[in-house]
């Protein structure tokens, strides 16, 4: 079977989606940050706190904020400088080539010297 086409990156982020669906870590992974976020300020604001657990709270609640926030857009920024560096604007030949049998996976993008072959269990 011979499969030929064009991957665009809508394409190619919805593949990332699909990706990050696969367990229950990755779906819920996303929530992480902002929930130990919100649980180190309520711990560093609360009202009979000492000036340590304050201190330790508060600054584990910043790195937690910095993460929650940075993740996506270091995420977003990943996801199309991935998608850059397979498809490069200079190409001229937009469409890819899939072939599958019996025996082996083979894609080729045409622009590049490189062919991947993946062999398939049998």
């Amino acid at each position: 079977m011979k499969l030929i086409y064009t991957l665009t990156l809508a394409d190619f982020k919805a593949a990332f989606r699909l990706h990050r669906r696969q367990t229950l870590l990755r779906r819920l992974g996303i929530y992480t940050w902002p929930i130990v976020t919100i649980v180190c300020f309520l711990i560093a604001f609360s009202s009979n706190v000492n000036s340590f657990l304050f201190s330790e709270s508060f600054g584990f609640g910043s790195a937690s904020l910095v993460l929650s926030l940075g993740l996506p857009i270091h995420r977003s920024y990943n996801v199309r400088k991935c998608y850059r560096q397979h498809f490069p604007r200079t190409r001229t030949e937009q469409t890819t080539t899939t072939d599958i049998d019996e025996e082996r996976v083979l894609g080729l993008i045409p622009e590049l010297a490189r062919q991947n072959t993946f062999g398939m269990a049998s």
